[in-house]
């Protein structure tokens, strides 16, 4: 299947929510949506993506087990070599698991991973789009769901 990306104006949006809308109030409802979601480009997509009858799906759920790329993550805070010593998958990503998931914001994954600060090991958390992220299926691969952590044999 090929993508294609679609442009719409925030006036063409509310002119689509207009439509869907009943009731005398339906031009405040339409503008305090519009203007609530003027800053969030995620949510107006949702928005039309409803209005149109297109559910929005995201490619990842809680629980999975997945790659990060490094430069998406608050790296500054973290002894690099170190940490991607700790899961060695791929030079440049380190496995992470996803905690939770808001396919509201921008950056829908909450994700937790081990990492090194100060020489000490320890689990951190941060928010990512599905941009920096792949699934990790790998044959050499275990989770241990009672430590919930992820080794690699």
């Amino acid at each position: 299947m090929r993508d294609f990306t679609v442009r719409l104006s925030h006036s063409d949006i509310k002119k689509g929510l207009l439509s869907v809308l009943t009731g005398p109030n339906k031009k405040l409802v339409a503008d305090i949506i519009i203007e609530a979601l003027l800053t969030n480009d995620t949510q107006c997509e949702l928005l039309a993506k409803a209005m149109y009858g297109i559910p929005y799906k995201l490619n990842y759920n809680v629980g999975d087990i997945v790659l990060v790329k490094w430069d998406n993550l608050p790296t500054w805070r973290y002894d690099k070599d170190a940490t991607l010593k700790l899961n060695p998958v791929k030079s440049d990503r380190i496995l992470a698991k996803i905690i939770e998931v808001n396919k509201y914001l921008s950056n829908p994954y909450q994700i937790e991973y081990d990492v090194v600060k100060g020489g000490k090991e320890e689990k951190d958390r941060t928010t990512v789009d599905e941009r920096p992220l792949e699934l990790f299926i790998e044959s050499n691969s275990r989770i241990d769901e009672t430590k919930e952590e992820v080794s690699v044999s």
